[in-house]
């Protein structure tokens, strides 16, 4: 009978929660890269494990930040932040609401898109 009662119950589960990003370490270790030497265009500047996927973050051709979230090879989403070098307060609120959208449900409806921070969907 437990089988049927767990199967059926309208209790909630308890989900586990998702870790915060540690952002400032995050941003701190982005500043120190860019600041040691010139990082190609394109190129990994940071790379960290987040919760069993992994969180790359480099500078696309326009010199803006670019933050692409992998599960394994395949990239799931990617958010274009719209800060040069040197705007690490930008940068850093934009990590928050990657943080934000990761500890959510993750729908394409909830991706950000502002001035600031825009985000894609690239799964299949």
């Amino acid at each position: 009978m437990s089988f049927f009662s767990n199967l059926f119950s309208k209790k909630e589960k308890v989900a586990e929660q998702s870790p915060d990003l540690d952002i400032k370490t995050i941003v701190s270790t982005i500043e120190q890269r860019e600041k040691d030497g010139q990082v190609p265009l394109g190129k990994k500047i940071a790379a960290f494990d987040y919760n069993g996927l992994e969180i790359r973050f480099d500078r696309d051709i326009t010199h803006n930040g670019r933050i692409c979230i992998f599960e394994g090879e395949e990239r799931l989403f990617s958010f274009t932040v719209f800060a040069k070098e040197g705007e690490y307060d930008i940068l850093q609120d934009a990590f928050q609401s990657v943080n934000t959208f990761l500890k959510s449900d993750q729908m394409i409806s909830n991706l950000p898109d502002n001035e600031t921070l825009k985000g894609f969907y690239h799964r299949h």
